[in-house]
């Protein structure tokens, strides 16, 4: 398909340069690469890991990175990416145009797709589909990625019983039109709350339709057993094919256990219980990057991530700036990324990766070595101690000593921390409630564009959604806005870097670190890579053990 956006195309380019220029951290993916010259076999059941279980499986609540890994196993969108790249290639659609004045969008759609429940995909469901993520009934986390369809805003509030911009031409022809030209609106489609589903099966279910997923995908759901795993089965009509012509996916099934402890997990992957494994842990690091018998099974590379502990905003006693500069500049990143993660990962100076597009090189998220002076200018001192705090991280064992390296960081200024975690879905449920005052969260790209991270994570409009700090700057609103409308990729870039460096200003995270991620895999298993947006791609996975 050839993308028609310009923009989003310099976006793709520049994002492959950067992840070229990161190539020679990779330890293993150009020999996976070799490997996969190998006309790959089908059949074999894959056995991966999760520290908890996924809050939710229906695409209008995907929005953590466990549960879109499993999605993207059920589902297809419109766009989605490409196997090895962020390069947006056709799913359900086969191709699309752009109208002169950027708005309109007509989709082609792919014929003889069938949903996991034998029917036809068809327009009307991408119809459906996405007035659903709209529909305030839904109560999707998502809300936000449809905003700029035209009378989207109507359709929400109950003033409309449509979607005005969201027709359907025929039966394998649909339109999007937008109030206000979005350079990165493909990009949206290829993303997990506009995954495509079947009317009838989510009436039929109801809220439970997140326990029993339907959509078009390589992969069937099977089984969810609440705290244990949740597993899919191939699906055999699944419309992609290799390049020897073979359908995907070749895997049998994938299993996903939920294991909290950390140890317990990669003690199960050593003794080959579990054939695939996510981020070996620091404790193991260096023992398996010196055995020659693992270590060629190790692939790294970098993702369009970062790592952060935020502050809740909106309330004392992070509502101060200068405690959140304070927080920043007590926490030593240097120490946790050498002596926690195993250099594993390059510090943050803001909020997008290195090489991402948009990428600031001069922003420093540190301040003068002045952390106590900062809270005593913020009023805290011997005459008014600093309140005792928590601060809060989901169940995993790196997470842990990270929080253990910043209570200790906190308490040389004179701040006494208490540690709690929780079970991952537990955890986010606190998150996106705002019942924590600091709090540790990651965010990985969508889409390669700065929006994602800055306007998803930092618009006021976004509280209550994805700006878990609940920060809110109305210069930065007004930034964002119109970066987002601007057609000129200088002029937005701009946009951009005026926000980000007043996002950094106003400290509403502890910005951490991008980290460089790993898998390591079992000699059997073969087409593992370290993707920039998809967390794994599992239809090109193979085994030669069943």
């Amino acid at each position: 398909m050839k993308v028609k956006t310009v923009t989003v195309r310099a976006l793709v380019a520049l994002f492959i340069t950067a992840t070229l220029v990161w190539g020679a951290l990779d330890l293993g993916l150009a020999a996976e690469k070799s490997k996969q010259e190998v006309k790959p076999k089908y059949g074999g059941t894959l056995r991966r890991e999760f520290e908890g279980d996924v809050p939710s499986l229906d695409p209008a609540h995907i929005g953590d990175t466990q549960s879109h890994e499993v999605g993207y196993c059920i589902y297809n969108g419109l766009l989605g990416y490409a196997n090895d790249s962020a390069e947006l290639v056709p799913e359900l659609a086969t191709s699309y145009t752009v109208s002169p004045d950027r708005k309109t969008y007509t989709f082609k759609l792919r014929k003889g797709v069938k949903f996991h429940n034998g029917r036809e995909f068809e327009a009307s469901d991408v119809k459906y589909s996405l007035e659903r993520i709209i529909d305030p009934k839904t109560k999707s986390e998502g809300q936000w990625t449809m905003e700029g369809i035209l009378g989207a805003k109507e359709f929400a509030e109950g003033k409309a019983k449509e979607v005005v911009g969201i027709k359907v031409i025929d039966k394998y022809t649909v339109s999007i039109t937008l109030a206000k030209p979005l350079p990165f609106f493909p990009s949206i489609m290829a993303m997990s709350y506009a995954y495509i589903v079947p009317k009838e099966e989510v009436e039929k279910w109801g809220e439970d339709f997140t326990r029993h997923p339907c959509g078009t995908g390589p992969f069937k759901f099977a089984e969810w057993k609440a705290g244990q795993y949740v597993k899919v089965v191939r699906n055999p009509e699944y419309w992609e094919k290799d390049k020897w012509g073979q359908r995907l996916p070749y895997l049998d099934a994938i299993i996903w256990y939920f294991i909290p402890d950390e140890n317990v997990r990669f003690m199960k992957f050593e003794n080959g219980e579990l054939d695939l494994y996510y981020r070996i842990p620091p404790a193991s690091f260096e023992r398996i990057m010196k055995d020659r018998k693992r270590a060629p099974y190790v692939v790294r590379g970098p993702q369009m991530v970062i790592q952060y502990f935020g502050m809740n905003n909106s309330r004392p006693p992070f509502n101060n700036v200068l405690v959140r500069r304070a927080f920043n500049h007590a926490v030593n990143k240097v120490k946790i990324i050498q002596k926690v993660i195993n250099g594993r990962g390059i510090m943050a100076q803001g909020v997008l990766p290195p090489g991402f597009p948009g990428y600031n090189p001069n922003l420093r998220s540190g301040y003068p070595n002045k952390a106590k002076a900062l809270l005593a200018e913020a009023g805290y001192g011997p005459n008014n101690p600093f309140p005792k705090i928590t601060i809060w991280y989901n169940q995993h064992g790196t997470w842990q000593k990270v929080a253990e390296s910043i209570q200790a960081d906190l308490k040389a200024i004179g701040v006494d921390a208490e540690l709690q975690s929780a079970q991952w879905s537990t955890y986010l449920d606190k998150v996106r409630r705002y019942d924590l005052d600091i709090f540790r969260l990651g965010w990985m790209a969508d889409y390669p564009d700065p929006d994602n991270f800055l306007w998803t994570l930092f618009h006021s409009d976004n509280i209550g959604q994805d700006n878990s700090a609940a920060y809110k700057n109305p210069e930065v609103d007004k930034l964002l806005d119109a970066a987002r409308v601007e057609r000129d990729w200088k002029k937005r870039v701009e946009l951009y870097q005026k926000a980000e460096k007043l996002i950094v200003a106003d400290a509403p995270w502890i910005f951490l670190y991008h980290p460089i991620t790993d898998w390591i895999h079992q000699p059997y298993v073969h087409g593992v890579i370290v993707h920039p947006i998809v967390q794994q791609v599992y239809k090109v996975i193979w085994m030669d053990k069943k």
